[in-house]
């Protein structure tokens, strides 16, 4: 059963029977640092900057990108840089995630 439903591109809704945990990720060869307030990306001297924004609170997160099942591709020298929040159940919100130097 699904407890979520996506009302648009740019919001997600929890049904009124249960929180949602919601996450946006991406894949990057460049190396993280977490902040607070933002993730900034290097990679061979340039920097990125990360930032989202939405009237929930949320958390600036990593993951591995390493292979979990032996078929799964090597992804070597790759880390999932990403945000994640609850949505209470019978709200909605709004993720806005930039990438900017």
């Amino acid at each position: 059963m699904q407890s979520w439903r996506r009302r648009s591109k740019k919001s997600v809704a929890a049904k009124d029977d249960a929180s949602v945990k919601y996450s946006w990720r991406m894949v990057t060869d460049a190396k993280p640092d977490v902040k607070s307030d933002c993730i900034y990306l290097e990679k061979k001297g340039v920097v990125m900057k990360l930032k989202a924004s939405s009237d929930l609170e949320f958390k600036y997160c990593t993951w591995s990108a390493a292979p979990k099942l032996d078929y799964d591709a090597p992804n070597d020298n790759m880390i999932v840089v990403g945000i994640e929040a609850v949505v209470p159940k019978g709200a909605e919100s709004s993720f806005t995630v930039t990438l900017s130097r």
